[in-house]
């Protein structure tokens, strides 16, 4: 009986020592969610002349605070709520990234990253410039359906509520037909980019409610303010107390550098003067700028959304893995981001099980981010930020195929330093499997010598 609990003892070392080593490499099932925490949503109302007065996120007065409808003004959410700014995690294991190729030129970004779906945090990345802020065009999008889904599970908004397309709200681009209802314009802004889509719904829900997912996530150099029209209001330098068309560099210095409530205040009378402005005027006007003596790239990171390729990554990690909404709004989430552009680039290179990816365009501006579960388990964000671009109009075959093929050749770096892991793991255990092989062969030799010497004596069982 002894030597059996000697050898048990020996067995549950080893087997405690290989299953820690196992566990830093096996990908983790997502667990129950965190007790839920309440957190406030609010509505900005219309953004029309009259509603540029400073305003602050934490202190509206109570008819800002008005939700359009009678459900209650509070929100359910598992999301995290940060207190200050995130930082990637010091244990993040940093990877070599691979060329970004010939085509793809001036400011680049990268950062693709195994997220753990506990944790939330990056595990292993590869990244280049990721601290460096960047425009981000439409891949904006995903964060107003976020925030949309997370009004419709408040209440604060239905998925049937139909809107028309006026002078005011119409943007760049093709437009959805009149009486579209909340969930085609969805699906729209993401499948199809539509612009006027995006704005009709992200004036809907509140010019600040998708940077109130980036100020609770603590992104502190992600902003979230504007709907595509009024930024191209500003490029156009179309407004003008801030945005005039010799002050634009200046007014967009100034709005980047302002407190969130200043940056909601010049948002509020950019976006009413963005309403008041057609379409086909802003078009002419923006062709006048980008093609004229006073285009600055400064000016696209400065006066468009903007953001960092690590903070995206956060975002998008988050609103994939603990978005905080209720079952059937993640799973209209995942079905609606699976509508997005990059899934067939991805897939031809990665096996995967689950896909939801956005990309964007500018004058010379290319953005992709997007979330993959690999078959292997695997929690894949990518985040790829290009701006100044050599190339004009960035969305065509070639240059697409190279951004994805960059990214993809991010993911398979991770790929491929993970199955060198579980190679050197797998070698781990054979080596301790095999040490704990020759004291087990000591102690059942002395059991026999012992079995043998008590025989002889007629001390065994066998003697009695």
């Amino acid at each position: 009986m002894a030597s059996k609990g000697v050898k048990l003892l020996v067995w549950l070392g080893v087997v405690g020592s290989i299953a820690g080593v196992a566990y830093q490499l096996t990908p983790h099932p997502q667990q129950p969610p965190q007790p839920e925490k309440k957190l406030e949503a609010v509505q900005s109302g219309s953004s029309g002349p009259g509603a540029s007065q400073a305003v602050s996120f934490d202190n509206l007065d109570a008819s800002q605070k008005s939700a359009p409808s009678s459900a209650p003004h509070k929100i359910r959410s598992r999301a995290v709520k940060f207190e200050g700014c995130i930082s990637r995690p010091t244990a993040l294991k940093v990877l070599e990234p691979p060329p970004s190729g010939s085509r793809l030129g001036g400011q680049l970004a990268l950062f693709v990253a195994r997220f753990d779906p506990v944790t939330l945090e990056p595990t292993k990345a590869v990244m280049f410039n990721p601290d460096a802020s960047f425009p981000l065009a439409s891949t904006y999008k995903q964060s107003v359906l976020w925030a949309l889904l997370r009004q419709i599970d408040a209440g604060q908004l239905r998925w049937n509520e139909k809107f028309e397309v006026t002078k005011a709200n119409q943007s760049l681009g093709s437009f959805p037909h009149d009486g579209s209802s909340v969930r085609q314009l969805a699906e729209r802004m993401i499948q199809h980019s539509d612009n006027t889509a995006t704005d009709i719904l992200h004036r809907r829900i509140g010019l600040e409610a998708p940077q109130k997912l980036a100020d609770e996530l603590g992104l502190c150099k992600t902003r979230l303010l504007l709907p595509t029209k009024t930024w191209w209001t500003a490029q156009a330098g179309a407004e003008p107390e801030y945005f005039s068309p010799y002050s634009r560099l200046n007014g967009a210095e100034k709005f980047a550098k302002a407190s969130r409530p200043f940056q909601l205040e010049m948002a509020r009378k950019l976006d009413a003067r963005a309403q008041a402005l057609p379409a086909d005027k802003l078009r002419r006007m923006l062709d006048r700028y980008f093609d004229g003596p006073y285009y600055n790239p400064q000016i696209d990171e400065q006066t468009q959304n903007a953001t960092t390729a690590f903070e995206w990554a956060t975002l998008v990690a988050h609103e994939f893995l603990n978005s905080g909404l209720s079952v059937q709004g993640d799973k209209t989430l995942s079905n609606i981001m699976d509508l997005g552009v990059g899934k067939g680039y991805v897939r031809s290179s990665v096996p995967i099980v689950k896909f939801g990816g956005k990309t964007g365009n500018g004058w010379r501006i290319f953005t992709a981010s997007g979330y993959v579960q690999t078959r292997a388990g695997q929690h894949i964000v990518y985040v790829l930020l290009n701006q100044a671009s050599p190339q004009t109009y960035t969305v065509t075959p070639g240059y697409m195929r190279s951004a994805y093929g960059w990214i993809v050749r991010g993911i398979q770096t991770i790929q491929a330093d993970d199955a060198l892991e579980k190679k050197a793991l797998e070698a781990r255990v054979k080596q301790q499997l095999a040490r704990a092989e020759k004291p087990l062969a000591n102690l059942r030799a002395a059991h026999e010598t012992v079995q043998a010497y008590q025989k002889l004596i007629g001390t065994s069982e066998d003697a009695r």
